[in-house]
């Protein structure tokens, strides 16, 4: 692991939002990060926000692949961005041990992140364990 990808982490884990929800009905909690030229530009959560209809989820849920590029505002801020996305077990002991385990993205947020990197030019999106999208 590239020293930047544990500070990376170690910012996700350190976001008392990201503790409070690890405690919440989540069983587990995917933190999307946005960052360019080593500046983290957006962070979100799965969790619950307004969609529109037909997006293929329940009014109420929002992954965090969506989320932060929603946090961003300007789709266009995404041009030359990487996206990071950890999921983080409830089960598992900030403290203690390795909280993060296997991610990937649903069929619907690959499309998704697909269409961002072709239009609007996302350069990478990086899972754990490590898994490229390209």
């Amino acid at each position: 692991m590239r020293q930047s990808e544990r500070w990376l982490l170690d910012q996700i884990l350190s976001n008392p939002r990201t503790v409070n929800l690890k405690y919440a009905h989540f069983a587990s909690i995917h933190v999307a990060v946005l960052m360019k030229r080593g500046r983290i530009i957006a962070e979100a959560t799965n969790g619950f926000g307004s969609r529109s209809r037909g997006s293929g989820y329940c009014a109420s849920s929002i992954h965090a692949e969506r989320n932060v590029v929603k946090e961003i505002g300007n789709i266009h801020e995404l041009k030359g961005a990487e996206m990071y996305v950890v999921r983080i077990s409830r089960n598992k002991d900030l403290e203690c041990e390795d909280p993060f385990v296997g991610s990937k993205p649903c069929s619907q947020c690959r499309v998704f992140l697909e269409k961002c990197m072709k239009e609007y030019g996302l350069k990478n999106v990086y899972y754990t364990p490590p898994v490229i999208l390209d």
